[in-house]
């Protein structure tokens, strides 16, 4: 049985034992939602994979997983995230302690005390069948002020969604940008939180 799991509190770990495999479980979501994260040893993993399988368990496909991680303002390394991106404009603040020395200390603490000239946000697209990809230049005005960074239609929101980062001057709740989807321009809304679920009940909900 795997009944200890549903013991396990947002955010914590434990090691233990689900049908005669012993896995960590994390208790913690890439698409927001109330679940766990599984490790096991490889030749492991068919047992793990059938026993979830015959309790209900059942698949879902990368684009499903991205779609609701763009929904919850998830950030991806190689989209949201590179070596060019600071924590600040990330909105990562919260996780740096600047309490103790590591590499790049004084670059971040710069990053920190200089603001950020751009910033993430999620866009809500009021035109239901757009189709954004990622990488459209986002316009304020006539200008360009930044560019969507991953894309997807919500499922869950019921509307077409991207993150991207844009000036910050502009990056405020309900501010009205437009993206640029293969030469169409589309009205979106500005907000700086999730789109889904930004307080992240749903993960803690047991």
């Amino acid at each position: 049985g795997a009944d200890w799991l549903g013991t396990l509190d947002y955010f914590t770990h434990k090691h233990d034992e689900i049908a005669g495999v012993m896995v960590d479980a994390v208790r913690l979501s890439y698409v927001g939602e109330a679940g766990w994260e599984l490790t096991c040893t490889r030749d492991n993993a068919s047992t793990l994979y059938s026993a979830l399988y015959e309790a209900g368990a059942r698949p879902a496909g990368t684009l499903a997983q991205s779609s609701m991680r763009i929904e919850k303002q998830f950030l991806a390394y190689g989209h949201e995230l590179d070596t060019d991106v600071s924590p600040v404009m990330a909105g990562l603040e919260f996780t740096l302690d600047m309490r103790s020395e590591f590499i790049g200390y004084e670059a971040m603490q710069k990053a920190l005390d200089t603001p950020a000239k751009q910033h993430i946000v999620s866009l809500r697209l009021a035109d239901l069948d757009a189709v954004p990809l990622g990488n459209e230049p986002v316009y304020h005005d006539g200008q360009i002020i930044g560019k969507t960074t991953s894309a997807s239609f919500g499922y869950r929101v019921g509307y077409p969604v991207a993150l991207a980062y844009i000036d910050n001057d502009i990056a405020d709740d309900g501010a009205n940008v437009f993206i640029n989807i293969a030469g169409t321009h589309v009205a979106a809304n500005v907000s700086r939180k999730a789109l889904f679920d930004p307080a992240g009940l749903r993960m803690r909900t047991k």
